[in-house]
């Protein structure tokens, strides 16, 4: 059967940022949100619109390249450095048995059969010396990816959203991690963009894509103009 209606389509990191922009608690005109698990995800809204690109890659910034070295590790697409092979959940893993290797340190995280980034915040809630070391040093390289980029798009506000966000704003750990992520990325920005710019965990959970895609075909249809203030 068909329906003969116009059809919008966006990525589901696009339509989660403009749900997040339009209608989350930290709404603002310009917006950046990244998605956390598996892969690092994301989406940029300017002017209250997704950033798409020539290609549908605009936001891909978990394929932006972080590690320059030799010895970079490769990410799943096949490039080496990218940010989703240190901040992604397997990136995450692999850190961890890094520092493991490293040190002769007790830790809950050693001989674990199924070692998860679920475990890792889980051991670090419990105060362990090494899982709160992974998620300081991923909360580091986050905050070195958006200092690159908010360089270039200059958003009000990041968001961190996803699976992988390590307990998120209801507990300690989670609270650790965001703080890890905004101490490496303030002192590495300029002023203008350090003195007004947000980074928070996103608000809207597994709603926010379904949101988003409502509210992407309503502007499509041009139904709806940007609802909502920038944050100052």
């Amino acid at each position: 059967m068909f329906f003969q209606k116009p059809v919008a389509l966006l990525n589901d990191a696009d339509a989660a940022a403009l749900a997040e922009s339009a209608h989350g608690l930290c709404r603002a005109n310009s917006l950046v949100l990244m998605t956390l698990g598996t892969g690092v995800g994301g989406g940029v809204i300017l002017d209250g619109r997704p950033i798409r690109g020539a290609n549908g890659c605009g936001g891909e910034i978990g394929h932006a390249t972080i590690d320059f070295s030799s010895d970079a590790r490769m990410c799943g697409c096949g490039f080496p450095g990218h940010l989703e092979a240190y901040a992604g959940s397997a990136g995450v893993i692999q850190t961890a048995n890094e520092i493991l290797k490293q040190t002769d340190a007790l830790s809950a995280l050693r001989g674990m059969k199924s070692l998860t980034p679920l475990a890792i915040a889980n051991a670090a809630a419990d105060g362990d010396s090494i899982a709160i070391r992974v998620i300081h040093q991923t909360g580091v390289v986050i905050g070195r990816s958006i200092a690159m980029f908010a360089h270039v798009v200059d958003p009000d506000v990041v968001l961190l959203g996803g699976a992988m966000t390590f307990g998120g704003p209801g507990t300690d750990t989670g609270k650790q991690f965001l703080q890890s992520i905004r101490e490496e990325c303030f002192p590495r920005t300029l002023v203008q963009i350090s003195s007004h710019l947000k980074i928070e965990f996103a608000t809207l959970g597994n709603d926010a894509g379904i949101v988003g895609a409502a509210h992407y075909s309503r502007q499509m249809a041009g139904e709806t103009s940007w609802p909502g203030t920038a944050i100052r």
